[in-house]
């Protein structure tokens, strides 16, 4: 392998980062096996949900992004800075306390 094909992958690997370790860590065995069972029982009736899902999904993706590039934190943190965001805090909380 080159040296400048090397350089490529190295960069690449460093631009996925956390995301590729986050992403691989939702596979967990019984997270698999949810996920089987559910299509097992479902199959493709629910993919309708995956037109009005996914645009909404890629829109918090983009803005959790954007405040993390601009502030160099997440949306919790920058939730938790104001006081007079309670609801939102109430909101960051349960779905931490959820995941």
């Amino acid at each position: 392998m080159d040296i400048g094909r090397r350089a490529r992958s190295i960069a690449m690997v460093k631009q996925l980062g956390p995301g590729l370790v986050t992403g691989a860590a939702d596979d967990d065995p019984s997270g698999i096996a949810t996920y089987s069972q559910a299509g097992a029982h479902f199959g493709f009736g629910l993919l309708w949900t995956l037109v009005l899902t996914y645009p909404l999904m890629c829109a918090v993706q983009l803005v959790s992004a954007h405040i993390g590039r601009v502030n160099g934190h997440g949306p919790r943190q920058e939730h938790g800075r104001h006081p007079t965001a309670r609801r939102s805090r109430v909101v960051f909380s349960e779905g931490e306390r959820r995941a």
